[in-house]
């Protein structure tokens, strides 16, 4: 039993060390946990901006759109005053003869009306180009939705590996207490047994002092006998040598 109280000793030294060594990694792992849920509010907080973002160059690709519409109709009815500028200048070229005047006033107003629908075809052209060039970056924003989603997907993944960790970690915890306390009961089982084994000793101990002290004394008692009746032998030979001279 004295044998095996150091080894017990040292388990229980080396399972406190591990649980303390588990509880160290239990909490680096819930700093790590913590670190890992601020970087996704980070994330998140990215990704609404970023739609918020997409949301306001939305709005305002459709306030262009409605632009455009708006300049195409008027484009439309452009096109339309200048047929009928067309009309007109037919009916005015038969009516050269009689008012060339009106005509020439009239071709000044066609060349104002076609510079100004030049102007518009300019400003339509550079419209689409705005509209195409505002069409590649909302493909980017939506690239960059998607990449910002993968990413999502793979850290809440590793969010779920890091928290079935965490679990694990806890269970052994857990476990590791158990068999502490298993260890803890065995060790008072064997201090009571060694308790009562000293106390059967020492009963033992006095035992044998009170044997020996008995023995000690009928050793006396045996010797002061021999010592008497070699005495009484001596003595009964003296009597018996005096007999004799008589």
């Amino acid at each position: 039993m004295a044998e095996k109280m150091p080894k017990l000793k040292s388990c229980i030294l080396d399972l406190r060390n591990q649980i303390e060594a588990a509880e160290d990694k239990h909490r680096r792992a819930a700093k790590v946990f913590k670190i890992k849920q601020q970087k996704l509010d980070v994330l998140w907080e990215d990704v609404a901006l970023k739609r918020r973002q997409l949301a306001l160059k939305k709005e305002t690709l459709r306030k262009t759109y409605e632009l455009l519409e708006d300049k195409h109709q008027k484009l439309e009815e452009v096109d339309e005053l200048l047929y009928t500028n067309m009309l007109m200048s037919k009916e005015l070229r038969e009516m050269e003869a009689r008012n060339s005047q009106k005509c020439s006033s009239l071709e000044v107003a066609l060349k104002k009306t076609r510079t100004k629908a030049q102007e518009f075809e300019n400003k339509t052209k550079d419209l689409k180009i705005r509209a195409q060039v505002y069409a590649r970056e909302i493909q980017m924003a939506n690239i960059a939705e998607m990449k910002a989603e993968r990413k999502r997907a793979d850290l809440q993944s590793k969010f779920i590996t890091r928290k079935s960790l965490l679990e694990r970690l806890s269970v052994k915890h857990e476990e590791f207490h158990e068999r502490e306390k298993a260890c803890i009961d065995k060790l008072h089982m064997l201090d009571e047994r060694t308790i009562e084994a000293t106390t059967r000793a020492e009963a033992a101990e006095k035992r044998s002092h009170l044997f020996e002290r008995k023995v000690s004394k009928l050793r006396q008692e045996l010797n002061q006998q021999t010592s008497d009746a070699k005495k009484l032998f001596v003595l009964k030979n003296e009597l018996e040598h005096l007999s004799l001279e008589h």
